[in-house]
């Protein structure tokens, strides 16, 4: 991909359990948060290429194209409620718009905001309030702080415009 010099594009599909863990759903979870933070290593490592990478973290989606599909009970015997995912054409139109313009997550569903808001506000309630010794601080540099997250946020308010990594 590197080496055509074009443009190209890898984009892995997690979901929002790749953001957003479930119950009962463990080693779903773990496959999904491992796919996200595949795409953002892919990001950094190739952040001076023409190579873009996106974690695409769908919702649900109305997959099930057979009619005569009925879906399997829930664990506890009671029939499954009636589908209220997303149309399959209008995800994939956010895929296609996600690799245009080089997001590094792509995300269909805004109702899952204020749970991962609440994920990430939890994790950063959990860092010690304590000075981190300034030697440890300064051989980890690289790793503290990685400028994808900076320019996706400068990215996603300027309206996406023709943004390469």
């Amino acid at each position: 991909m590197i080496e055509h010099g074009e443009g190209s594009h890898i984009v892995t599909t997690a979901s929002m359990g790749g953001l957003l863990p479930g119950a009962s759903a463990g080693v779903y979870t773990a496959t999904k948060i491992a796919a996200v933070g595949l795409m953002e290593a892919l990001r950094i490592e190739l952040e001076r290429t023409t190579v873009g990478t996106s974690a695409y973290c769908p919702g649900p989606v109305n997959t099930e194209n057979d009619p005569n599909v009925v879906p399997a009970p829930l664990p506890d015997g009671r029939p499954r409620p009636p589908s209220v995912g997303m149309d399959p054409l209008e995800a994939g139109e956010r895929v296609l718009n996600g690799v245009r313009n080089n997001d590094l997550f792509i995300l269909t569903h805004p109702e899952f905001k204020d749970g991962m808001q609440e994920r990430y506000d939890a994790m950063i309630a959990s860092v010690p309030d304590e000075e981190a010794p300034a030697n440890r601080v300064a051989a980890m540099q690289r790793v503290l702080h990685a400028d994808i997250y900076p320019r996706e946020i400068v990215h996603r308010r300027q309206g996406r415009k023709n943004y390469r990594g």
